[in-house]
């Protein structure tokens, strides 16, 4: 673990924050890879920066150097093909932490859980990714208690939100996307989330934004969810409802991988 100070990174115990972890901060999460790393960049540092607006905090933030420090340490500490990269913003030191995890893309499916027995409010910081993480962590342990990978957030009406961990999309039979509506939603634009609707003529694919009610979930062919880490992951079931597996969505993560990593406006590059 490392603190940033828009000059070098320099090394840091976790106890050193271990006391600052009491929601009051922001953090984004992205994938480094040898190819693309790390992925989607400036759009991870503008949300960072706007997550940290939302709090009340401004985040001065050397973007640039912060980069080369980035690759500069992936490239000194090459021990495996990717890693997951976290900046977390603590408002109350004017912290910029940034750490590192050996990442392995996954190979299956993810399974859902849900429940109408659990809704979610309208508070806005759900728009942000917070370190108050705790209704999150209570709904992932109740999706493993029924042997589900992760589980599916409904708002008070039982429209279709995200996962704990991830936004979510479906695929009609005639290939058209359709993703929640994240206008003045509680739930968190991601930013893959939103480099998919931003680069449907690139991607060749078309995706729009609508309410989805849980119930109109079988009328779909196909699910995935989308994250800074894993990109695009596949959903095999939500509840008792199953989803055909193709190599569609594992291609449409290559593309992107691909796409992002090869676009000067979308990719590491600044």
């Amino acid at each position: 673990m490392y603190i940033w100070n828009n000059q070098l990174l320099q090394k840091m115990s976790e106890h050193q924050i271990s006391d600052l972890f009491q929601g009051n901060g922001i953090f984004e999460t992205m994938v480094m890879t040898e190819k693309a790393r790390p992925l989607l960049w400036n759009r991870h540092i503008q949300r960072l920066k706007k997550g940290a607006q939302f709090l009340g905090a401004q985040l001065t933030l050397d973007s640039n150097e912060l980069l080369k420090a980035v690759i500069k340490h992936f490239e000194q500490n090459k021990i495996v093909i990717c890693l997951r990269l976290n900046l977390i913003f603590l408002p109350q030191r004017n912290d910029l932490i940034v750490r590192f995890f050996p990442f392995q893309w996954p190979k299956n499916p993810v399974r859902l859980y849900v429940s109408q027995q659990h809704h979610r409010g309208n508070s806005p910081h759900y728009q942000y990714k917070t370190l108050s993480r705790i209704e999150n962590s209570y709904y992932q342990k109740l999706a493993k208690t029924h042997n589900y990978d992760d589980f599916l957030i409904l708002d008070h009406h039982s429209n279709v939100l995200e996962t704990c961990l991830a936004n979510i999309f479906f695929v009609r039979n005639d290939g058209q996307i359709e993703t929640p509506t994240a206008h003045n939603m509680p739930f968190l634009n991601g930013v893959v989330r939103q480099y998919l609707l931003d680069s449907q003529k690139e991607l060749r694919i078309k995706c729009i934004e609508k309410m989805i009610p849980l119930s109109a979930i079988e009328q779909y062919t196909q699910a995935f969810i989308t994250n800074g880490l894993r990109l695009i992951q596949p959903v095999s079931q939500i509840g008792d409802v199953k989803f055909a597996q193709t190599d569609a969505i594992w291609d449409l993560r290559d593309a992107v991988l691909f796409e992002a990593n090869t676009s000067p406006t979308s990719g590491w590059q600044t």
